[in-house]
């Protein structure tokens, strides 16, 4: 009986020893298989690493990147919010200023979120003056109201201003005789009238 025990033991210790190795060589393989892993890893990640260390001192990429996050931000706070970027407004400002040069004052009236052009020209206060009396000349102001579009387009599209562009009555600057937002004409004295409270 002690015979049997022992040899039972011994099976017993055998199979324990043998389930033991068994999980030891399951065990360092998995571990030896995590090793090599991580070891690619950590060689893609230094690799990397290196090439963006490599693009960002070959410029100024990262000054780039800086900014191009920061507009990023602008860009979707300018979303949420309806408004627009100062920056971005001077910009245009300063665009549509050298557009009509010494025919009009350019500014922008945070109030009304809007780019007032006000001819100052004697004979581009002339035209409008007389559209705004219903005598102007209708190709001309339909000329001038096409290219007020394609600018307020390009401000959206070129600056990210998604703001209004008004031509002011010069003789009366609380009426705005046309408004373009976004490339669309909003107001326009010749087909809405002249006693919108525009």
């Amino acid at each position: 009986m002690k015979k049997d025990n022992k040899n039972s033991d011994l099976k017993l210790n055998r199979i324990i020893y043998a389930v033991l190795a068994v999980l030891l060589m399951i065990g360092g393989t998995a571990a030896f298989a995590y090793h090599i892993h991580q070891k690619q890893e950590n060689e893609e990640l230094a690799a990397y690493a290196d090439s963006s260390d490599y693009d960002d001192s070959s410029s100024d990429s990262t000054e780039n990147d800086d900014v191009d996050d920061s507009s990023d931000d602008e860009s979707e706070s300018s979303t949420e919010s309806s408004s627009t970027d100062d920056s971005n407004v001077d910009q245009v400002v300063s665009m549509i200023q050298s557009q009509f040069k010494d025919k009009a004052t350019i500014s922008y009236d945070k109030d009304s979120k809007a780019i007032l052009i006000i001819p100052s020209d004697s004979e581009f206060t002339d035209e409008v003056v007389d559209v705004a009396n219903g005598d102007g000349d209708e190709e001309t102001w339909n000329k001038l109201t096409d290219s007020i579009n394609d600018v307020s387009s390009q401000m959206v599209s070129k600056f990210g201003a998604k703001v209004a562009l008004a031509i002011v009555n010069p003789q009366n600057h609380d009426k705005v005789l046309y408004e373009a937002l976004d490339g669309n004409t909003v107001y326009d004295v010749v087909t809405d009238g002249s006693d919108s409270s525009n």
